[in-house]
């Protein structure tokens, strides 16, 4: 486990922020050992049950691309009829099992970083608020961050949850949005709401991550900064969101 230490003998290493606010899944940890973790869980549930093992079809169809009917369509090539009760069970076993997921090495390097410089950490994550919190707790990030929100959590329309989100999380980091930074993996969604908040925005683009391949679709989604590890943000120039510059450091 890793733990807090405000000491560090690395004084060549400076941050242009007092803050980072983390995305969760596929930036701290692979989302795909939640996705292994979770089928294995309602894998062990159906052999116990039924005598049947269906973990490697099961992950072979979500690694296929099928991301929303895995359990019915394994299950249809077993049973004549599925019950939706049955069907309603798995999904429940799936995001309210303990997980079995492990930070990326850089992350784990990262934080290590952060920590030792004194910057705060705060994360915004989406998605089933439960299943979030298990994975945090999974990850033993709590005594490591200095905040985080649960978008599912906050209130929905007429209100913005996403903008609220950093808000709420600026407020328990005790930073004003100005001095922090938001890290994340999708250009597709991610960066919308921390640009229109006018936070500079990072992308960590890994080789092999779940939206390594995608671009921005405007403007207004993209990245100001994209790197290949978080190891990086320690060599970041200041990002000032008045002269965004797509800044690459990719090869």
């Amino acid at each position: 486990m890793m733990q807090r230490n405000t000491t560090s003998n690395q004084k060549d290493i400076s941050f242009p922020f007092k803050g980072v606010i983390f995305d969760l899944d596929d930036t701290l940890y692979p989302e795909q050992q939640f996705v292994q973790s979770g089928l294995m869980a309602v894998a062990s549930y159906l052999y116990k049950i039924y005598g049947i093992k269906v973990y490697d079809e099961m992950l072979k169809q979500y690694l296929a691309g099928n991301r929303t009917t895995v359990f019915e369509s394994v299950l249809k090539r077993i049973f004549k009829e599925i019950e939706n009760s049955l069907l309603c069970k798995l999904v429940h076993i799936f995001y309210s099992h303990k997980p079995n997921i492990s930070l990326y090495s850089d992350a784990q390097i990262c934080l290590a970083l952060l920590i030792a410089h004194k910057i705060k950490i705060g994360i915004i994550t989406d998605g089933y608020a439960a299943a979030q919190r298990r994975k945090i707790a999974a990850l033993e990030l709590d005594p490591l961050i200095d905040g985080v929100v649960y978008t599912d959590e906050l209130l929905k329309e007429p209100y913005n949850p996403k903008e609220d989100a950093f808000h709420i999380l600026g407020a328990q980091m005790g930073l004003d949005l100005d001095e922090v930074v938001f890290v994340a993996d999708n250009p597709l969604v991610d960066f919308i709401v921390p640009r229109r908040l006018r936070i500079p925005c990072v992308r960590i683009k890994r080789k092999g991550g779940e939206f390594a391949h995608a671009n921005p679709p405007s403007p207004d989604c993209a990245p100001d900064v994209t790197i290949p590890s978080l190891e990086f943000l320690s060599g970041l120039a200041p990002i000032l969101p008045e002269q965004r510059e797509k800044k690459e450091f990719m090869q």
